[in-house]
């Protein structure tokens, strides 16, 4: 039976007015085999995503995921230059514990400049490497992120992240590919070294894609 969803008759019963224990004493009263009729509309009603989340709800399975909050746009309303998977990166972040505030690592700690990562190569935790995606030069977010896209059951004893630990990033987006103008566009980068394989197999500059 769908999730959000409840039996309105058994074998043309009635359940209206009756409790859980009630229609589950009906049902297993009626003889065999038993026709029972199911309202389902609520359920059908949910979006796709609404509705996978629902299903995984009444399974008992994971449905956390990665909040973003807009602390300051980027320098450039226009924003013609944004970060996407296989940039080279340049953050300037702190990450702390939820539930405490108790800061684990930020750019500061590490050197005090800048940190650099790869998007998308797992260099970072999935939480920061997802949050960072489609950010624009100048650009400040606060990526609250669940303990499975963090350091997850294991926790980190590096960092001191306890299991289960869910996190906060605080994340400024330095450069792109070593660029730091808010006001550059990707196609318009002269130095954009970034090759890949288009759908016939050429090799292609990325800065023109």
């Amino acid at each position: 039976m769908p999730p959000a969803s409840y039996i309105v008759n058994v074998d043309g019963r009635s359940t209206a007015g009756l409790s859980a224990a009630q229609v589950q004493a009906l049902i297993q009263s009626a003889p065999r085999p038993v026709t029972i009729r199911v309202d389902a509309s609520e359920f059908r009603a949910l979006s796709a995503r609404q509705q996978t989340e629902a299903a995984a709800t009444a399974l008992g399975m994971e449905t956390q995921k990665l909040k973003i909050e807009l602390l300051t746009g980027p320098q450039d309303p226009k924003c013609a230059f944004k970060t996407r998977a296989s940039d080279v990166v340049e953050i300037e972040f702190s990450g702390r514990l939820a539930s405490s505030g108790l800061e684990f690592d930020s750019s500061e700690m590490r050197s005090g400049r800048p940190f650099a990562f790869t998007l998308g190569n797992g260099d970072v935790v999935r939480g920061l490497d997802l949050g960072t995606l489609e950010m624009c030069i100048g650009e400040e977010r606060l990526l609250l992120v669940p303990s499975r896209l963090g350091f997850g059951t294991r926790g980190s004893k590096v960092f001191g992240v306890p299991p289960d630990a869910p996190l906060d990033y605080r994340v400024r987006l330095v450069s792109i590919n070593m660029i730091t103008d808010p006001k550059a566009r990707r196609a318009e980068v002269d130095d954009e070294q970034r090759y890949s394989e288009d759908e016939s197999g050429d090799i292609v500059n990325a800065a023109g894609l």
